[in-house]
């Protein structure tokens, strides 16, 4: 379980942000397999119509939310390779639906490094196909 809270700045403008997540993971024989849902809430710009100021906490009123759900499974077929495929929901408020399917390679290089090579694709929703090229420090 995680929570955080805080805020950004957007166009001049400082907003509130919360988020909160649960996340569960079991590892097994060559694999593991984790999830993790995620809530977060933005608040929005002050209506400059508004009769008269809005506090920083009134912002709620109308945040912004998007909810994250990914599940991943990971299998080891042999020392020195994975291979990751995860499932990544997205739903932003007011907006339709995102799937995408992320699936990868991660290749032992000499010391504590690994490099992952992959491939995102969308599945329904506003997405691109995209590669995914990353670097992991063993420590």
């Amino acid at each position: 379980m995680q929570s955080g809270a805080g805020v950004i700045r957007r166009d001049d403008l400082t907003l509130p942000v919360v988020q909160g997540a649960l996340s569960w993971g079991r590892g097994f024989d060559r694999g593991w397999i984790t999830a993790q849902v995620l809530a977060k809430m933005t608040g929005s710009a002050p209506d400059p119509r508004a009769p008269m100021r809005p506090s920083f906490a009134a912002s709620f009123l109308t945040a912004k939310r998007v909810i994250k759900t990914d599940v991943t499974l990971g299998l080891r077929p042999r020392d020195g390779l994975m291979v990751i495929n995860s499932l990544w929901l997205e739903h932003h408020q007011d907006e339709e639906y995102s799937a995408r399917l992320m699936s990868s390679l991660v290749f032992d290089v000499p010391g504590p490094v690994k490099v992952e090579l992959g491939m995102v694709n969308p599945l329904s929703g506003p997405s691109e196909q995209a590669v995914r090229l990353g670097t992991w420090l063993e420590f």
